[in-house]
């Protein structure tokens, strides 16, 4: 058994790699199994790939798993082997190390609703890897924020451009010193990530930003699991702009702009059978679901 295996930052992931059987039927996919005990196994979700990322696992701590066959006949038989490892200490918490990126979109924007509960929305299909300039006033308060609720934000300002003037996991609450025009960068961590998949890019401004109405518990997907049309709706009354679907190997999958309602659909019936998250952004903030695709 692995000891002391190191966590990564910012979500506490490690990856699991396996190697493809060479006898019987060719695997389509396996079933990752996972836990904390060999009679606590369950199944997370299905990939098709020899490799796959955990992520929120706990430091000390001891999990088993298998990475079980599957195809149209069925799931394999006769693999008993469950391996297991103990992860290491909690990782140190990340910094922000490094400001990177291309300039998307090319001119400045300037939020055009300031009453501390409005999105106002930068662009919709901005990529991490890139920062927008922003024109802020002085005094004023923002929240900076990414449809996709791992990715890392960082701040920079005119003054400083080399420096750091706020950062976090999205959203990003930073109050202007100067009025000037600043850089509002998304990665996917950190150390600036990148990943060339579409995410949606707002701002909230205000004296004082509006963020007790919002109340994650509030929003519903249903029916879930499903093997179809997934319902998204909220009692909250937040328009909803977007939705992203990953997978566990934190590939997004799934990515479709919503219609500014308070509730709305997701057609999933093309996906493979499995665990996911969805990731769905509004004009009051964004929640993360577990869904399951029967």
């Amino acid at each position: 058994m692995a000891t002391n295996v190191a966590l990564a930052n910012p979500t506490n992931n490690l990856t699991l790699a396996w190697t493809a059987p060479t006898t019987g039927g060719a695997p389509t996919g396996y079933k990752i199994r996972y836990g904390t005990t060999i009679a606590g196994l369950t199944v997370l979700g299905t990939t098709a790939n020899v490799t796959v990322t955990i992520t929120g696992n706990l430091p000390n701590t001891t999990y088993y798993w298998q990475a079980l066959p599957t195809n149209a006949s069925g799931d394999a038989v006769g693999c008993s082997t469950i391996y297991s490892f103990t992860t290491g200490a909690a990782p140190a918490a990340p910094t922000a190390t490094c400001l990177d990126g291309t300039l998307y979109p090319a001119a400045a924007y300037t939020p055009t609703t300031c009453n501390g509960t409005t999105a106002n929305t930068i662009v919709t299909d901005t990529y991490a890897g890139e920062y927008s300039n922003i024109n802020v006033v002085a005094g004023q308060t923002y929240r900076f924020q990414s449809s996709v609720a791992t990715d890392f934000i960082k701040i920079s300002t005119t003054a400083a451009p080399t420096a750091i003037a706020a950062s976090g996991t999205t959203p990003v609450t930073w109050t202007a010193t100067a009025t000037e025009v600043i850089r509002f960068y998304i990665h996917t961590n950190n150390v600036c990530g990148t990943q060339n998949t579409d995410r949606t890019r707002t701002i909230v401004c205000g004296a004082s930003l509006g963020t007790d109405s919002f109340d994650a518990t509030a929003f519903s997907v249903y029916p879930n699991p499903s093997n179809g049309i997934v319902n998204i709706s909220n009692g909250l009354n937040a328009r909803m702009i977007s939705a992203t679907i990953t997978d566990l190997n934190g590939r997004t999958v799934k990515s479709l702009k919503l219609n500014g309602e308070s509730t709305s659909q997701v057609n999933i019936s093309d996906l493979s059978a499995g665990v996911y998250m969805m990731n769905v952004a509004s004009d009051q903030g964004t929640i993360t679901k577990k869904i399951i695709k029967n």
